[in-house]
């Protein structure tokens, strides 16, 4: 059983769940789990508790607001990982290459996928999201997914068409590619992970798969992503080689309860302008919005 806290730090934390769970998307339980796991072992804070029994009296010291405020980084920067902590991960690996073959490989397949922050956002509109991109992929012989996350795992493999053989999954996340690569119930050499980087060029990425250009590719949430933090490689971005492209960006912040969804409009909007994509159709779930172009070169 764990140690419980002192009641004046059990209601700091209640009231700190709180406000996290307005400002951030985390549930209030979870934000005071997180918070009581890490006050637990904050033993100057407990023991300045002890002697300060009024809520009010201990919120006004130097050692609990640097408590909050470090808490509240903890809760910010854990919902910015795209992947969970590794333990947590390797288990759901695990699982997933138990029952690659059996029964079990949908559920295990969907557990590990929604593990993975991107695809956890996509999980409750993703028929939608399928239906409104595959005119895209359906009749493809070849797609790519560029910062693929774990989205494959995800990917209805039987509502291909016949010319399809081969989906290129990259990504510069070993981990993700690790589990790409395990999932079952694939066509035979239909799908391939890639350990890749935007700023290795394309063509390492061909001398890994052998093909040069692909009918179509995913670049799932990721232009917006680029465009704030490695905006050079955006050209890179635009010559992705194949006919066409599927461009998203998230219509919610992935930490904050924000609406995002007018800013990664516009830097979608600027990457076709900037480099001379041209847009045919846009589309939206209620997670998601996305441009659908033809790929340089058409």
């Amino acid at each position: 059983m764990s140690d419980p806290l002192e009641p004046v730090l059990a209601q700091l934390a209640e009231r700190l769940a709180q406000e996290a769970a307005q400002r951030y998307r985390i549930g209030a339980d979870q934000a005071r789990g997180r918070i009581e796991r890490a006050w637990r072992s904050h033993q100057a804070l407990r023991a300045l508790a002890r002697k300060t029994p009024s809520t009010r009296a201990l919120a006004r010291t130097r050692l609990y607001r640097q408590a909050a405020s470090q808490a509240k980084k903890d809760i910010y920067y854990r919902l910015r990982r795209y992947r969970q902590e590794s333990n947590e991960f390797s288990k759901g690996l695990e699982r997933l290459r138990r029952d690659a073959a059996g029964a079990e490989s949908q559920a295990a397949r969907e557990a590990l996928a929604r593990s993975h922050a991107s695809t956890a956002e996509r999980w409750p509109d993703l028929d939608d999201f399928l239906e409104r991109t595959q005119p895209v992929w359906r009749d493809c012989a070849t797609l790519l997914d560029v910062g693929c996350g774990l989205m494959p795992l995800l990917f209805p493999f039987d509502r291909v068409g016949d010319r399809f053989r081969r989906y290129v999954a990259c990504d510069r996340d070993a981990r993700c590619i690790e589990a790409v690569n395990a999932c079952g119930q694939v066509p035979p050499g239909g799908l391939e992970g890639c350990v890749w980087d935007i700023g290795d060029g394309w063509e390492a990425l061909e001398n890994q798969t052998g093909i040069k250009r692909y009918d179509a590719a995913f670049l799932l949430k990721l232009v917006p992503v680029v465009a704030r933090q490695q905006p050079r490689l955006l050209a890179t971005l635009a010559d992705t080689p194949a006919d066409w492209l599927v461009v998203t960006g998230s219509r919610q912040a992935l930490a904050r309860r924000q609406d995002i969804s007018r800013r990664e409009r516009a830097v979608l909007g600027s990457f076709a302008k900037r480099h001379g994509l041209v847009v045919e159709s846009e589309f939206e779930t209620p997670s998601e919005l996305g441009l659908v172009m033809r790929g340089a070169g058409l």
